[in-house]
């Protein structure tokens, strides 16, 4: 024990805890624990999605075009089209149906 005595953690050392009724803390855990199921389920439910990829039109469409990066604000462009030996010119699916 120290000599150390303070009005926050008293003479024992053990902090505001130590003055908390049980079934103050055990409320307090029950609910605390509750709105942290309730907001895994909110974030699943709400926020977490099937991505548009895994769709079956998206993934013929990949299989027809080959890898292909979508981007969101520019048409579609080839990936490694250096190691895929597709001309310069050539910068995604529409340049070649245009040629």
């Amino acid at each position: 024990m120290s000599n150390y005595s303070s009005p926050a953690t008293g003479a024992g050392g053990v902090g505001l805890s130590g003055n908390l009724a049980p079934r103050f803390s055990a409320r307090m855990l029950a609910i605390a624990t509750g709105f942290s199921v309730v907001a895994l389920w909110a974030d699943r439910k709400l926020l977490h999605g099937t991505p548009a990829s895994f769709s079956p039109e998206f993934q013929a469409a990949a299989e027809r075009i080959g890898p292909v990066a979508e981007r969101t604000s520019a048409p579609p462009v080839f990936l490694n089209p250096i190691r895929r030996r597709i001309p310069g010119h050539l910068r995604g699916p529409d340049d070649v149906a245009d040629v």
